[in-house]
């Protein structure tokens, strides 16, 4: 059987394009530790990024229900938002 890559680019595509719209309806703790596993069971590797940097996220604590902090990979930057307006500052790459 051989490798089709234009297939596999186009199954990523269409993986991203719905982790990517499923990021932007999350609301609670509970929705995003939920899409952290929705992340990690698809056979790609995905991450999210901050959109004005070129830092991945990879710490997060929660503050309340609907509020979290963020670490990025370089261990200094950090960010704080509700959970529901993290699509307007990270995204899925």
């Amino acid at each position: 059987m051989k490798f089709d890559q234009q297939e596999w680019k186009r199954e990523g595509e269409e993986i991203l394009e719905k982790l990517r719209a499923q990021f932007k309806t999350l609301k609670t703790w509970d929705d995003l530790q939920e899409f952290f596993i929705t992340m990690k069971t698809t056979r790609r590797s995905f991450g999210i990024q901050g959109k004005r940097r070129t830092c991945s996220v990879f710490g997060w604590q929660q503050v309340s229900d609907t509020r979290v902090y963020y670490l990025y990979d370089d261990e200094v930057s950090t960010g704080k938002a509700d959970i529901c307006n993290l699509y307007r500052y990270l995204t899925i790459k």
